[in-house]
């Protein structure tokens, strides 16, 4: 008989369906039959382990089966979790909410769905999850925990509204570069609001324009801290990295930025520079192939994909990309060289033409005049 996969909470463990000590076995067969009771039992054990490699395979095995029973509702509860566990918290949504269409009474479905909207700042969005888990469970202690909170978050929102006003005084003093100014508004917003990550990541851009990094970073952080799952506190943590030349950090918090939803054309850049530098050329690639399909016509992006193609031996692409950095800014000294370099050995025209170019933008780019003269020298009877 088929049995459904046991339901998992996202903060209760004792919201388990069933006991799922009969499925780790399934973590030492290396083919899991292709099953969907295999597939969700394989998911189940790896989501139940720690770590980030058993979380992936967690969900590779819970799509699997969500793909071989797309009618079972309790994969999608469980996929749910893997995914906001992964925060990829956008797939948890729409996995849960996919469990309740096929299961409207699904309880579980509801509470993970209200844990995830609670976990990331949509508090009425939890509210109407937690209002209808209420209706099926009213003895529920999650439940009666989040109503609990319900008052104190009511009394935040006031105090929210001031941290927001401290920090709309603080941004315009911000943008003209009277960043003591802007800090103290800032740090005005952080006492009124002690739990938001937002006055802690202005308070950490004013003490970066400051060139006080320490104190920056340790904002950052505590953003953070304060809020995990929050992009813009990752992302602003890895752009910190990137001014410390820490490359491998930034792309720690760029690439859980992106997972969070930050798609900014500032965050695909500044990961392409990162996984440059890494020499993870293919990631680059992929970073770049983003940025430029929101910003087609950015010139350093187009940029960036030319010094990729060069590192991943793509000549053809390469010249492509310097040849669309220049026509979007004609002005680019380095990708008109990046192009004369290219041409110098089948075209020495075309490449004399653009290495001169760089040099009347440029004339102290070196690299430009040195190929200048090996071209004279190759063409020298």
């Amino acid at each position: 008989m088929k049995t459904r996969a046991p339901f998992l909470c996202l903060t209760a463990s004792f919201f388990l369906a069933v006991s799922i000590s009969g499925t780790v076995h399934a973590l030492e067969n290396k083919d899991v039959p292709d099953t969907y009771d295999a597939q969700s039992a394989a998911g189940l054990a790896y989501l139940k382990q720690t770590g980030e490699e058993n979380l992936d395979k967690a969900i590779t095995h819970l799509e699997k089966a969500a793909s071989l029973a797309p009618k079972e509702s309790g994969v999608y509860v469980n996929l749910g979790v893997a995914y906001s566990q992964k925060g990829r918290i956008e797939d948890a949504v729409i996995a849960l909410q996919q469990s309740l269409e096929i299961e409207p009474n699904n309880l579980n479905a509801f509470l993970n769905l209200g844990t995830v909207y609670e976990q990331d700042g949509w508090f009425e969005a939890a509210d109407q999850c937690f209002k209808q888990a209420k209706m099926l469970a009213p003895n529920s202690p999650l439940i009666q925990q989040f109503f609990s909170k319900k008052d104190s978050f009511l009394r935040s929102q006031d105090s929210s509204k001031k941290s927001d006003s401290f920090i709309k005084q603080g941004l315009g003093p911000f943008q003209t570069g009277q960043y003591a100014i802007a800090l103290k508004f800032f740090q005005q917003a952080a006492e009124v609001n002690k739990s938001s990550p937002a006055p802690r990541i202005n308070i950490g851009n004013a003490y970066l324009r400051m060139g006080q990094h320490e104190k920056a970073e340790e904002a950052y952080k505590l953003a953070v801290q304060l809020a995990p799952r929050n992009s813009m506190a990752r992302y602003s943590l890895g752009n910190y990295y990137t001014v410390k030349q820490l490359w491998k950090d930034a792309i720690r918090e760029f690439e859980r930025a992106e997972a969070l939803g930050f798609g900014h054309v500032n965050l695909y850049s500044g990961l392409a520079k990162a996984y440059i530098l890494e020499k993870q050329f293919q990631k680059a690639e992929i970073s770049l192939n983003k940025l430029l399909k929101l910003a087609p016509s950015d010139p350093n992006g187009w940029y960036l994909l030319g010094i990729t193609y060069v590192q991943l031996n793509n000549g053809w692409k390469a010249r492509e990309a310097f040849k669309k950095c220049v026509e979007y800014e004609p002005g680019h000294a380095d990708a008109h060289y990046e192009l004369g370099w290219l041409y110098a050995s089948y075209d020495s025209e075309y490449a004399r033409k653009e290495l001169k170019t760089a040099l009347k933008l440029n004339p102290s780019h070196e690299q430009a005049r040195e190929e200048l003269e090996k071209l004279a020298q190759e063409n020298r009877p």
